[in-house]
């Protein structure tokens, strides 16, 4: 374990508690990725619009935390449908993307 912590820059008890024991404070503000601000906006649409929404993500540890978190958090905050899809879960789905999100949206607008 301590070789880890020291290969992330870990070198006191201090910063191993804080890697461990995170706080709000010490999340990255999320408007510092791209595009984030647009998302946001769009979802607020979707939302006012009464509009279907499919949350769309990859199938490994962040990808699936991530739609697990989302969904949950718009599940509080809209009645309307969600739909979500993890790609990579059939073989074959990783290289076609766009075609499967197209397919997906056909799909769940028909729900």
């Amino acid at each position: 374990m301590s070789s880890l912590l020291i290969q992330r820059g870990i070198h006191t008890f201090e910063q191993a508690k804080k890697f461990f024991r995170p706080s709000l404070d010490d999340l990255h503000d999320p408007f510092l990725l791209k595009d984030m601000d647009i998302a946001v906006s769009r979802i607020e649409k979707a939302i006012a619009n009464n509009e279907n929404i499919l949350i769309y993500g990859d199938y490994d540890v962040d990808g699936t935390t991530a739609v697990s978190l989302v969904s949950s958090y718009l599940k509080t905050i809209t009645n309307k449908s969600l739909l979500t899809y993890l790609i990579g879960i059939m073989k074959g789905t990783e290289s076609q993307p766009k075609e499967l999100i197209l397919q997906l949206i056909i799909i769940f607008r028909l729900l």
